[in-house]
């Protein structure tokens, strides 16, 4: 999907659209934007959403604290694993970008686990 703001410009995707608990998933940040991105795919959070609000689930990934740059037309990849023992529900990802010194977080297009 797109920044909070509904911008289209920069996207996250997670391949495959419809992950089941256990499986490797793709995240795929997209710069369609005239200028570089700032990002790290690894900082990236799973939410799950319950009662009616967007939370965290506990990760114990560890990420170095390097931001990448991400020009434009070009996509950046990171490969993860969902927790075999997931709860079943609605799930997104979110991660911080910086555009032109502005930090702001993208989110995936939500998917639904069990």
């Amino acid at each position: 999907m797109s920044t909070g703001e509904g911008s289209r410009d920069i996207r996250l995707t997670v391949d495959p659209e419809s992950p089941s608990a256990g499986d490797p998933v793709v995240l795929v940040l997209t710069n369609h934007s005239n200028g570089p991105v700032g990002y790290n795919l690894c900082t990236s959070e799973l939410e799950r959403r319950a009662d009616g609000a967007w939370r965290p689930v506990p990760s114990d990934r560890m990420c170095t604290m390097e931001l990448r740059m991400l020009e434009p037309g070009a996509e950046a990849r990171f490969d993860l694993a969902l927790d075999p023992g997931m709860a079943s529900g609605e799930y997104r990802y979110s991660t911080r970008i910086e555009v032109a010194g502005e930090a702001s977080t993208v989110v995936s297009d939500a998917f639904n686990v069990g």
